[in-house]
């Protein structure tokens, strides 16, 4: 990854487990190919520059646990205003959940300090 400072950092994770406490559905190559399909065509003309998704399990844990999040998106933008333009055109993706997960994602913002 090239050298970038201070991007603003939108964080889309959704959590292992349902509030009722059941595992999570989350069809990973609907979001992949269709919601993160949707998210670049939205999103790009309101400045996002790319994106990333990690998906987590128990396997994957250091000690086996069920991680607290099954799948994480982080989408990266120059600027708050971005972000904030990004979102208000956001009924769209958020209609589209239901077509992947059973659960409501968690959302915050973070400001990238350096990469290498």
């Amino acid at each position: 990854m090239a050298t970038q400072e201070k991007q603003i950092v939108l964080i889309v994770a959704y959590p292992s487990t349902t509030p009722e406490g059941k595992t999570t559905e989350f069809n990973m190559d609907y979001y992949l190919n269709g919601h993160m399909v949707l998210i670049n065509k939205l999103w790009t003309p309101h400045g996002m520059k790319s994106w990333t998704v990690t998906s987590y399990s128990s396997a994957d844990s250091l000690d086996g646990s069920t991680p607290p999040y099954c799948a994480q998106a982080t989408i990266y933008f120059d600027t708050m205003d971005q972000v904030k333009q990004a979102l208000s055109n956001s009924a769209e993706t958020q209609a589209d959940i239901k077509n992947y997960t059973n659960v409501a994602p968690v959302v915050w913002v973070s400001r990238l300090e350096k990469a290498s």
